[in-house]
């Protein structure tokens, strides 16, 4: 149970599996483990049936390898609880908890799951963990359920990637790749999944000193972009009723990432890649200075991205300014 909470019992509820983080009411989970409450809260507990798996670690990471292709969030909540239970600093053990709240649409406790799985991972599991949290999140974030305060929890995620071993897996502009080839016939996974933008391009800016990456970065961003754009202007009937939220962001997104790729290569016309590279160690080299002018830009372009689009707002002329700045800044080196 969590601690802290208090709340007097309610009459009939000496029996409960948990009480819920935001109300304080007693839950009781039904057959399958899962608990809700009216509030809105979710989660999943272990079942019965967990006594009944074994207890040896690589048989269950098999079995959780076959619940993973199932999509089975009840054996691979099990799984992962049954694994941990046997080794605490079990990878797979953490990835099977993370898939499990994926495919119940808990997205933020996914990614912090995956977060704490990225920590015990070894350098020849690797592969696998990338391709599960690719394939997983990106069901994920494109299911139709939108919870842009989960999406949040993205940050956390990349910084840990960055820490642990997947830190070459380039798992951020991957996972752009996936959702950008989705089908965006709601306007709730075109909201979804617009709230990638920021995530992924503040950790590309602030974490790479080249120009060619960050223009890679943009493209890549405005390929989902363009995605988002083109499915949500199809759509007839807006029964998620965020069609116009959707059109908001992406056109803001859209002018703000195309002005930095231009930007950029009006700036490095004529330069030889010799030089190209030679500026990017000089930030690599002076990083504290870099991460001053990147985190001012980032914080330019995201300050206000959630107002009614408006190509000469103030808001848009402020954060094209910053892009400016930074990229006059960013040459100055030279």
């Amino acid at each position: 149970l969590d601690e802290g909470l208090t709340s007097e019992m309610e009459e009939g509820a000496l029996d409960y599996d948990r009480i819920c983080p935001d109300c304080g009411k007693y839950l009781i989970a039904d057959e399958d483990g899962v608990i809700k409450c009216e509030c809105g809260f979710k989660s999943r507990i272990a079942t019965a049936d967990i006594d009944d798996l074994p207890e040896n670690v690589p048989e269950l990471v098999m079995m959780g390898r076959k619940a993973f292709l199932d999509r089975d969030p009840k054996m691979l909540n099990n799984i992962g609880e049954r694994i941990l239970e046997f080794d605490e600093n079990n990878w797979y053990g953490f990835v099977s908890l993370a898939s499990s709240c994926a495919i119940d649409g808990q997205i933020g406790e996914s990614m912090m799951l995956f977060t704490q799985a990225s920590e015990h991972l070894d350098q020849k599991d690797r592969k696998e963990f990338r391709d599960c949290l690719l394939d997983i999140l990106s069901e994920s974030i494109m299911s139709g359920d939108p919870d842009p305060m989960s999406m949040m929890f993205m940050h956390v995620l990349f910084e840990a990637l960055d820490r642990s071993l997947a830190k070459d897996c380039n798992i951020s502009l991957a996972l752009v790749d996936r959702v950008s080839k989705a089908s965006f016939d709601d306007s709730a996974k075109g909201f979804q999944a617009s709230m990638m933008v920021n995530p992924v391009f503040s950790f590309e800016i602030m974490h790479s000193t080249s120009l060619r990456h960050l223009k890679e970065t943009c493209s890549k961003l405005l390929d989902l972009v363009d995605a988002i754009r083109a499915g949500n202007d199809s759509i007839k009937k807006d029964s998620s009723n965020l069609k116009q939220d959707v059109s908001d962001y992406v056109r803001t997104y859209n002018d703000l990432l195309r002005h930095m790729m231009s930007s950029i290569d009006g700036r490095t016309a004529g330069m030889n890649d010799e030089k190209i590279g030679y500026l990017a160690g000089h930030w690599a080299a002076s990083m504290d200075a870099y991460s001053d002018m990147a985190s001012k830009v980032n914080e330019a372009m995201f300050e206000d991205d959630d107002a009614p689009y408006n190509p000469k707002s103030n808001s848009i002329m402020k954060a094209k300014h910053a892009i400016d700045r930074f990229l006059d800044d960013y040459l100055m080196s030279s």
